[in-house]
């Protein structure tokens, strides 16, 4: 049986990988020199970085955990000049010289790694939450765009919580809930899920200190019994498969802190609900002999119903092969209750696949079986095409390495996820509407960049707002989402809506005013929004918007109220026009009357027929209005006549007396 991984240690050490010749053996300088670096200026590189360290066994602790993938010598070269030099300018032109042989190439492949590396790097997101976190994850996995760079830069990122000692506590927070939330899930995508195990234990001792040293304990109290269990279970495993005849291997292992501690949420916190802190791991040759195992196993000891999984006929997205079964336990002597026992079986390959991911791949096979590359990449090109699994074999709704999406950065570090090509003004509405239609300008870096330009994933943006501004058509001939589109149509309807509306407003202003109704007073006494839903079944505004577009005209309006304008002509008639006898007027003041009318003078009308209101009959001299009847008459009332008050304003002419000759 393999050495056992025990949790409680502070410092898990790195897995060992079964069935690679060169996994047991430390890997030297020369021999990471002989294996990953393939021209002078890798090599010289690699030199200068190494004698940069501090701590030589800090240094080789990183190359022991590089040396389990597969890379290239450009994504190594693009690793150390990461963590050299923050700036190009500051590389040796030495090492950056262009060579036209191959080396050239390498090299060239390794700066455009390096700026990728650099632009991540400088990315000022802080998620702190569970979409964020997310979004964060694709937004890595659209600017590497590459397993090997992902990979190296997953090391980093361990090494880096494996010496936050330096750190403030809140940095060492912020590193840590990042790594959980971030790099932990990451890593479990690419199926590197040795770095996702280490990354979520540590993690999970920075963020969560009391409840890791109460687990810590409650698992250190079981650490006899778990022994015992792990070599009684692993002997009898062992002697089913040696009468099968099966070559194999079993490696029992102890379940990861934070895993523990994400089974406590299911079980009410109860520690001792928990059986299963233990699993089996059955390695065999071949695909035959993993189905063989399964079989032995399942007539020796009963199968728990629907907790059987076949990830080798049907792989997870992220390439990862193994049988999962859980069974119960009976001890030949009948002594305990049956427990559940996770059974993992694999062949070496799978497990080789399984704890190291895609980057892994290729060197293992290399190393075992000097493969056809043309079959290898054909392999990998189909593995990368199922990359975006979320790491538990579902698949993500959006991630992919060669994603169609871009995302960019608020001012505020909130990442804002967009299609590609997505101009600042698709940024804009996706942040708020109204920070859309008042968008003057946009910075992409810290620039001042068009808004018909195009936004990259990692981009810082800024949008520059004024409340004068208002959505333009043109708009629409460049933005990329829809919703920025739909808005921006919304305010170019609304803007024309109402213009309609004012215009609708002044021609039933017109209609009214010709037929002696007061628009403004019936709209105060909310008649016409009243008649507008009992006749339209709509609101006035509306009637109005209909009336400028030509859909309703205003004469059909007006028509409403036709009972005004004859109650109103009627009520004039019977004031003006119908003399009675109650009505003490002299004889003298007729004649006066009479007289009095070819001497009025009305303002700036000529020709006009006019007639003295009986209603207040006023005399020479006495102050005068004229009010407009709908037979072109001209009405003359006394000034301040109680009558006057309540006809039309707009029908009110300015008259004055004349003179006679």
């Amino acid at each position: 049986m393999s050495d056992l991984t025990g949790a409680e240690n502070s410092h898990i050490a790195l897995p060992p990988v079964m069935g690679a010749d060169y996994s047991e053996v430390e890997v030297s300088i020369k021999d990471f020199e002989e294996i990953f670096l393939s021209t002078p200026e890798s090599v010289k590189l690699f030199q200068i970085w190494f004698s940069k360290q501090n701590d030589p066994d800090e240094a080789n602790a990183f190359l022991n955990k590089l040396k389990y993938f597969s890379l290239s010598t450009s994504t190594i070269m693009a690793l150390f000049l990461f963590m050299l030099y923050q700036k190009e300018e500051d590389i040796p032109t030495d090492i950056i010289k262009m060579n036209p042989d191959s080396s050239g190439i390498i090299l060239s492949e390794s700066i455009q790694l390096y700026h990728r590396l650099l632009k991540v790097h400088r990315i000022p997101f802080s998620p702190k939450k569970k979409l964020q976190a997310e979004l964060a994850i694709r937004m890595l996995l659209t600017m590497m765009a590459d397993v090997q760079l992902l990979t190296v830069f997953l090391v980093l990122q361990l090494q880096k919580l494996e010496s936050m000692m330096s750190l403030s506590k809140d940095e060492q927070e912020a590193t840590s809930w990042t790594a959980l939330h971030i790099y932990a899930p990451l890593a479990g995508r690419l199926g590197i899920f040795w770095i996702k195990s280490e990354l979520e234990d540590r993690a999970f001792r920075y963020l969560e200190y009391e409840n890791y040293q109460n687990l810590k304990k409650k698992i250190a109290r079981k650490r006899s019994e778990r022994s015992d269990s792990v070599e009684r279970i692993s002997n009898n495993i062992q002697k089913m498969l040696n009468q099968a005849g099966i070559s194999h291997e079993v490696q029992g292992r102890y379940k990861r802190f934070y895993s523990i501690f994400q089974k406590l949420d299911r079980v009410d916190n109860d520690f001792e609900r928990i059986k299963d802190l233990i699993a089996f791991r059955v390695l065999v040759k071949n695909v035959d002999e993993c189905y063989a195992a399964l079989s032995f196993i399942h007539e020796n000891w009963t199968p728990v119903k629907n907790r059987f999984k076949d990830y080798i006929s049907n792989p997870k997205p992220n390439g990862y092969q193994s049988l999962h079964t859980t069974v119960m336990e009976i001890n030949d002597d009948r002594s305990s209750e049956p427990r559940p026992i996770e059974i993992q079986i694999r062949t070496h390959e799978m497990h080789h696949m399984a704890e190291y991911g895609v980057a892994a791949h290729w060197l293992y096979k290399e190393k075992r079986n000097k493969y056809d590359e043309k079959k290898a990449d054909q392999i990998k090109e189909s593995l990368l095409e199922k990359i975006n699994s979320d790491g538990e074999g579902k698949l993500s709704p959006v991630v992919n390495l060669y994603s169609d999406k871009i995302y960019v950065i608020t001012p505020a570090r909130e990442i804002i996820e967009l299609p590609q090509s997505a101009s600042p003004l698709d940024f804009a509405y996706a942040i708020h509407t109204e920070v859309g239609n008042r968008t003057i300008a946009a910075k992409a870096n810290g620039i001042i960049t068009s808004l018909d330009s195009s936004l990259y994933s990692g981009d810082e943006v800024e949008i520059l707002t004024s409340s004068r501004q208002e959505p333009r058509k043109e708009w629409l001939e460049f933005v990329k989402t829809r919703h920025a589109r739909n808005k921006i149509k919304h305010a170019l309807h609304e803007k024309d809506r109402e213009i309609r509306k004012k215009e609708g407003m002044e021609m039933l202003e017109r209609e009214f005013r010709s037929h002696s109704l007061n628009l403004n007073r019936l709209i105060r006494d909310g008649r016409m929004e009243k008649e507008s839903r009992l006749k339209k079944n709509q609101e006035f505004e509306h009637i109005l918007f209909c009336i400028g577009e030509g859909s309703i005209h205003s004469e059909e309006i007006r028509r409403w109220f036709a009972d005004d304008i004859s109650t109103e002509q009627t009520s004039f008639n019977q004031v003006t026009e119908s003399a009675t006898e109650s009505e003490a007027v002299t004889t003298k003041e007729k004649s006066a009357a009479a007289a009095s009318r070819s001497l009025i003078i009305v303002d700036g009308m000529d020709n006009v027929s006019t007639r003295i209101a009986k209603c207040c009959s006023p005399v020479k001299k006495q102050p005068i209005l004229g009010y407009l009847t709908k037979e072109r008459v001209i009405t003359i009332h006394k000034k301040d006549c109680s009558f006057m008050k309540k006809l039309t304003p707009e029908r009110k002419v300015k008259v004055i007396w004349g003179n006679r000759n």
